[in-house]
Formats: C-alpha cells, structure tokens, sequence
C-alpha cells in the first residue's frame, strides 16, 4: 500500500505541476455514433461545452458511489447513451457501495462530465500531503474503497479527477449558457474566471466562511448560500441574528452572473428535494443518508425527477424545477426569473 500511495502521489504531483499536461478526458470518434463534443478545457480549471444538438441534457446531484441508484434512475428518465449528456455535479465518490464504479463509468462513458466536489479535492489532497493524521482519518472516514483498489485503479482515478474542471459552462441555443460546480459561485465574480485545480486541493478540508475565501474553495465547499436561503425561509423580513448573518443571506440572494442557472449540489435539501434561490438550483437529495434520493435536472423541460432510493416508501417522481425563493427583506434583486425560458417538448 506505501508503494501505491508514493506512486499515486507523484502522478498527481506531476499533473498539477506540469503546464503542458493534458487533460484526462474522452473525446468520442466520429465513428462511434456519439457526440463529439469540441469542448475546451484547462488542466483541473474550467470547461466549455457546446450546446447538445443530439439529445437532451440531464444534470445529476451527488451520486456518492450510488452506481447502481444511478443507473436505475437513466433508464427509468429514458435517457439515450451516445446521444444524451450527463453533467455532475460531483461528490462522485464516498460513502456509497461503489465509488469506483461511478469514476468508471464517467470515465469510460461519452457525453458524461462532472466538476469535482469537496470528497474528490480531499482525496487529492490526501495523496499529495504529507500528513498521516489527516491521511488516516480520513481513510477512516470516507476512504477505505480506495484503499482496497489495486495500484493502477488508485493511479487512473487520481488521473482522472485531478483533470477535472472546478466549472462547467453548456452552451444553450438562445442566451447564456448554465454553469455548474460542486458548491456555489461568488455572486460578485463572473462565472467561468479561471480557477486553479491546486488551490483547491490546498483548501480541500477547510469551509470558507465568507464570500471573500478563494473562489476555488467557494467552488467546492461553500455552503453560504444554502445557510443564507435557510435564514431567508425562516425569517423573510430580514431579522437576522448578526452583521455577519445578514451578509451572507443578503448575498445568497445576488443570481451569478454570466450563467442562465447555476446548478450545484454539496447542501442536501430539506425533504430531499431539489431547491432553488435567485439563479442558483440545488440538486443534493442527501444521497448517502439511508432515506435519500438522486435527483435529475431537464433543463429543456424545467423538471426534476427524484428517485428515492427506498422506492417501496415514496415512487420516483417528476417535478416541476423548484421558483427561486423571494425574499423582499433581504434584497432588491432577489429573484432571477426563469418563467421566461421557453419549455422543451415532452420527449
């Protein structure tokens, strides 16, 4: 296991070091019938992908190694492989049964993307850090699947994520395009300022606690904006406990700019369903958690399906894509209307 660990570590070292490395990703031949996207993308920052002129989109929340959870809810929504795309919002790995076979599959699979969450940049940092305390506790905690793989699988998975982009742009047919991280975006930066893959791993076990943390932490571990609507639906006049309270619900109503939505995940949502404020959607149905739910974004049909995981206590469902929450007290712009959006056929 030193031998695996020493040999992964360097891997990722040259990877995040080297400026001429190139991105671990899957670019799909002409030839196979899949789309062949001509995305750009930087080494572990961003990525640009162009609006799916095959098929239809489909945004997923955390998956925590809930292959098979996962596979059940595409087939269930009809989604088409080859010609529909599955956009993450990271949070892959962990806790679940199979978290290697969820990076497998994203890996392997054309048209699947995801931007990293807060237990891939941990297990980065992990790999890359000489500290054998955190090391260990956190094998403890969310690591020992991969422990338990071979040399070579620890050696592609680290591959593969440390190339992951902190952001997502998907390029629509009319107006913006809609972003996706794992966490949130500062309201005050244009989406899609580059970021780097480092600071996040650098940062990959520490919660910022204002909007003025790097945006590269904001990416992967905020959790201000879902505190802030949590304040919102309990006191929408504004009452807030503190200065420093009302700052951030304040800012959590601001819509990032230079996206349509921004879809996220990372803050599981009360009664396990997806929830939204200003242009930001939230996606994490608390997945791990023994009554959880995945749930799935159509953005052409501002729908939502959920699936439990417990079918037997609640059946699978679509909804409509939650409103953003009004919030008068807070803000003078606190709602990004998304009414205007024209809805997609029901196909």
């Amino acid at each position: 296991m030193d031998v695996g660990w020493f040999t992964t570590t360097n891997l990722l070292r040259r990877l995040l070091k080297s400026p001429d490395a190139e991105p671990h990703v899957r670019v799909p031949s002409a030839e196979s019938g899949a789309p062949t996207d001509p995305y750009t993308q930087s080494l572990g920052t961003n990525m640009q992908l162009p609006e799916n002129e095959h098929g239809h989109d489909y945004y997923v929340g955390d998956i925590h190694g809930e292959l098979g959870l996962l596979q059940v809810s595409l087939d269930e929504v009809g989604f088409v492989y080859g010609r529909d795309r599955l956009i993450s919002v990271g949070d892959l790995i962990s806790r679940g049964p199979d978290s290697l076979g969820v990076v497998e599959l994203f890996l392997n699979e054309p048209g699947f993307y995801f931007t990293p969450g807060n237990h891939e940049v941990m297990l980065l940092n992990v790999v890359t850090r000489a500290d054998e305390e955190r090391r260990w506790d956190w094998e403890l905690r969310y690591g020992s699947w991969f422990s338990d793989i071979s040399v070579d699988q620890q050696n592609r998975v680290v591959e593969f994520l440390s190339a992951a982009p902190l952001a997502i742009e998907v390029g629509q047919r009319a107006g913006l395009p809609i972003g996706v991280t794992h966490a949130d975006w500062p309201s005050d930066k244009p989406f899609g300022t580059e970021l780097d893959m480092e600071v996040a791993v650098e940062l990959a076990f520490s919660e910022p606690t204002s909007y003025d943390a790097p945006p590269e932490q904001i990416a992967t571990w905020s959790r201000l904006r879902a505190d802030g609507m949590k304040r919102i639906k309990i006191d929408p006049n504004a009452k807030a406990t503190s200065r420093k309270d009302a700052r951030i619900a304040i800012a959590s109503t601001e819509p990032v700019s230079g996206v349509r939505e921004l879809i996220v995940g990372h803050n599981p949502q009360k009664g396990r369903q997806p929830a939204a404020i200003a242009n930001v959607l939230f996606l994490d149905s608390a997945v791990a958690a023994r009554n959880g739910a995945l749930t799935l974004y159509r953005p052409d049909l501002m729908q939502c399906y959920v699936r439990p995981k417990r079918a037997a206590r609640k059946e699978p469902a679509w909804i409509d894509r939650p409103c953003a929450i009004e919030a008068p007290g807070w803000s003078s712009r606190t709602t990004h209307h998304l009414g205007t959006i024209p809805r997609g056929p029901a196909g």
